[in-house]
């Protein structure tokens, strides 16, 4: 299942008062996550996920994701199986004149299919290290 959710950031967002919304996933397991930032962000425009009070993504609590005009998208293994389903996602701007989209999207897949994938992931692997690609 593919959820999307549009935060959207004010000019003059500041740091230490970030704008912060929730949202609602299913159990399962993060297996796709995307950050798209417009054209126009030049880079102003700070966005990060968190669990609970725990920074998910970008993995180093002080790191935070931004662009200008490309989204940034990654594969993950990141396991929901206890409630709240959900994550939240957070932002700031250190643009003065305008707001600004940033979407999110996580693909969330069911445990065994996960599993499964994670196991395939592994023999390729391994597979190309024997044959040396």
């Amino acid at each position: 299942m593919l959820f999307t959710h549009t935060l959207t950031v004010p000019a003059n967002t500041v740091e230490r008062s970030p704008l912060e919304e929730d949202v609602l996933l299913t159990h399962g397991v993060i297996t796709m996550v995307e950050v798209e930032f417009p054209p126009g962000c030049a880079g102003l425009v700070r966005a990060y996920v968190r669990r609970s009070l725990h920074q998910v993504w970008p993995t180093n609590p002080e790191g935070q994701f931004r662009t200008d005009g490309r989204p940034i998208r990654w594969n993950d293994y990141y396991e929901i199986f206890d409630e709240p389903f959900g994550l939240v996602v957070g932002a700031w701007s250190e643009d003065d004149s305008y707001e600004h989209d940033i979407i999110f999207r996580f693909e969330v897949t069911p445990r065994e299919i996960a599993e499964r994938g994670k196991v395939m992931a592994g023999v390729i692997y391994k597979l190309r290290q024997v044959i040396g690609i």
